[in-house]
């Protein structure tokens, strides 16, 4: 089967203002001719232009650029600068990936749902100023708000993220605002916006002094427009695909400062007497109970400048101090109508929603089994046990913290302080005891703890113990025989191109390679799933021959499948909108005929198989799409028939029967298929769809609500009572 084709204009930016160089970099010029190469071998590229820009200012160049893509109809623009380093980490680090194959595949996914995006690599400012100072800044913004939500947003502002936090960040994720210095961007995305697309904001009437450059400008516009007319983030930065940046010094990705190398300076300047003032002990984690004691003692009558050595402390050496007087921090806040204690730290909250997005593909209704190796105070145990009512899970955790990770410092802290020294488990049983009913502990290392589960036993498994690459890859191979061999059954783990735990990566990827998949920094895989591209369903007679007999229920199998089109899910509000129109659509409560046409959506069709009152719902693909929401067909039971065709337009379905209702998803949607569609339903039915375009579909009479993207067209032009747009 061959994918949908897209034409793409790459524009080179060569002026010689930039960073001091006449044209583009060496560089620049090899990872072009990779590109390129890659490109003609893409199945999915048409057509590939380029053209180099040397003109100034930078406004009228990257505006012209836009205009020959508008004019010439390209899909895709590709926009790269003259003093940027595409790929500067690619085969340095495990987490890097090249800028043009992940970006491309990610945005063209989205284009076939009809969706814009607009992604940049990261990168950085130019060093330091000599005299003035500063930092290497980067060049991707977020949002900032500075009063309360009860205030209003008044004060919200962009600000660039800060350098350590730009450094742990992975994966594709929405921005506020980007540089435009190395970018790929969906020409439909200029639809939501008017030209000049790029131009400088300035501080006052002189103009002598910049508020905001170009990128900053396009690309802030872009992501509040698009969010606006789409319901969903189109500004993107791809983490995992930094830039270097020429000024004229190479800079580039932030790295993380670790603790250990503050204190490894730190000691050495104790050692040099530097700071007299300050005391640093060597701690052993491993050291028991008696020894502890003595320690103290030994602590207590130690000078009061100088360092306290303990005999057979481990190497490497940590450095703590834990005669501190400051308690070990504990955050307290109410979650779900429970209170949550925090100790140490808290934890990222996208990374516990990423994993409830996990655990939302298992199935619900019947009982499942989940294991989860490494649990701390249950902050991801909770977040397991919240989503899905109908896990039961084992948590196993030693509670003593590792003796390569920070917990272990935070745990021999909490000792020393004569809190308990049982102190982690006990807020682990604080957290979790409104789950007493479905949650268990086993007190164990990983390893061993696996040999009281049988095989082939479990639905669920979360890793986020041992971070080391040994750890990781150790529990992998003694848990995953535990995992049942069900399409359903999963296994996940956290950390995953976290620069702070590289093991973790390079663990899961040797042991499932391209199967990963990843969401912040949780990984998941389902190892037995049914590959779909053997699935096979029959294809199905017109619309019109019989509603129930002749159509093969697909509740729990696969329609004909391609990998190109990910999953489509309702927007809230769309969704909202929806059960509140077939609510009031069928009152009666009389059996509905639905026809459904697109990308398969979850959320949508349920709603339509409850609203068709056993009439039936017919869904309307293409031959080479996948369905990807059969995930959520298959757990919610629904009974959709699934129809494939090789073009929704012009199928024989129209020209056999009529239904009450045509559901058309802005994936497919065309005046064509509108046209068919108004012929299709009786004059008491009506067509609903998402989406806006083509544009001659917005000169019919539409009704739409004011927010969301919900639409509707009345044969009987006449819309039901009770319905307020």
């Amino acid at each position: 089967m061959t994918p949908a084709k897209v034409d793409v204009l790459v524009g080179q930016f060569c002026y010689s203002s930039n960073g001091g160089y006449s044209a583009i970099l060496p560089q620049i010029g090899d990872w072009w001719a990779k590109v390129y190469h890659e490109m003609c071998l893409d199945e999915r590229i048409g057509n590939i232009g380029k053209v180099n820009l040397s003109d100034t200012p930078l406004t009228l160049t990257r505006n012209a650029l836009l205009r020959k893509a508008v004019v010439g109809r390209y899909d895709l623009i590709l926009m790269v600068d003259s003093d940027n380093e595409p790929d500067l980490y690619v085969d340095k680090g495990v987490s890097a990936k090249p800028f043009w194959q992940s970006t491309f595949d990610f945005a063209y996914r989205r284009l076939t749902q009809g969706l814009p995006s607009c992604v940049g690599a990261p990168y950085c400012g130019p060093p330091p100023h000599p005299v003035s100072g500063g930092c290497e800044n980067v060049y991707v913004f977020k949002w900032l708000n500075w009063m309360s939500a009860e205030d209003g947003y008044g004060g919200a502002e962009i600000a660039a993220y800060d350098r350590n936090e730009a450094a742990l960040m992975t994966g594709i994720a929405p921005a506020a605002a980007l540089p435009t210095g190395l970018l790929l961007m969906t020409t439909n995305a200029l639809e939501c916006i008017k030209p000049p697309y790029f131009r400088y904001e300035w501080k006052d009437h002189w103009e002598a002094e910049k508020a905001s450059t170009e990128d900053v400008y396009f690309t802030r516009n872009l992501a509040m427009a698009g969010r606006m007319k789409w319901g969903t983030p189109i500004v993107f930065a791809n983490w995992d695909a930094w830039a270097g940046h020429h000024k004229p010094k190479c800079v580039g990705k932030p790295i993380v400062l670790r603790l250990e190398q503050v204190c490894e300076t730190f000691a050495e300047a104790v050692r040099n007497n530097y700071g007299a003032a300050d005391k640093m002990v060597y701690v052993n984690p491993e050291m028991k109970d008696e020894e502890l004691e003595q320690f103290k003692k030994e602590l207590r009558d130690a000078p009061d400048v100088g360092i306290v050595p303990i005999p057979n402390a481990p190497s490497p050496v940590t450095y703590v101090d834990p005669t501190d007087d400051v308690p070990i921090k504990v955050f307290t806040a109410e979650r779900n109508g429970h209170e949550f204690s925090h100790l140490g730290w808290t934890s990222n909250s996208d990374d516990r929603d990423y994993l409830q997005m996990v655990v939302q593909m298992l199935p619900k209704g019947v009982p499942l089994l989940a294991v989860e190796l490494g649990s701390w105070v249950g902050d991801s145990a909770t977040a397991i046990l919240e989503e899905n009512p109908d896990i039961h899970l084992t948590c196993v955790d030693t509670w003593d913290g590792d003796r390569e990770d920070s917990v272990a410092l935070i745990a021999k802290k909490a000792i020393f302080q004569a809190i308990s020294k049982d102190i982690i488990y006990e807020y682990f049983l604080k957290n979790t005891q409104h789950f007493r009913d479905r949650c268990k502990a086993i007190r164990n290392t990983t390893v061993e703890a696996a040999k009281q589960i049988d095989d082939g036993t479990l639905d669920f498994i979360y890793i986020d113990a041992g971070h080391r690459y040994q750890d990781v890859a150790a529990d992998i191979a003694a848990w995953l025989p535990k995992l049942k061999h069900a399409p359903h059954a999963i296994i996940c783990g956290h950390d995953y191109g976290d620069v702070v735990y590289p093991g973790v990566e390079v663990a899961v990827k040797e042991r499932f390679g391209d199967a990963v998949q990843v969401l912040g920094h949780v990984w998941y895989v389902k190892p037995y799933a049914v590959d779909p591209h053997q699935q096979t369903v029959p294809v199905a007679e017109p619309l019109g021959a019989t509603i129930e007999d002749e159509y093969e229920e697909v509740g729990y199998g696969y329609p004909p499948v391609s990998a190109s089109v990910p999953v489509s899910k309702l927007a809230d509000v769309d969704a909202e909108h929806l059960k509140e129109f077939l609510d009031v659509w069928n009152k009666g409560g009389n059996p509905k005929r639905i026809l459904y046409c697109g990308v398969p959506d979850g959320s949508a069709l349920e709603l339509l198989v409850r609203a068709s009152r056993g009439g039936g719902v017919f869904c309307a693909v293409k031959r080479d799409w996948m369905a990807d929401g059969t995930d959520v067909i298959r757990s919610a039971k629904l009974g959709v028939k699934f129809i494939p065709c090789d073009d929704l337009a012009t199928a024989d379905f129209w020209d056999t029967d009529k239904a009450d209702l045509v559901f058309i998803h802005e994936s497919v949607l065309s005046q064509d298929l509108l046209n068919n569609a108004l012929v299709f339903v009786p004059e008491d039915g009506m067509i609903l769809g998402t989406g806006t375009r083509p544009l001659e579909v917005e000169q019919m009479h539409v009704d739409r609500w004011r927010d969301g993207s919900l639409w509707a067209v009345f044969a009987g032009q006449k819309p039901p009572k009770d319905v307020v747009w």
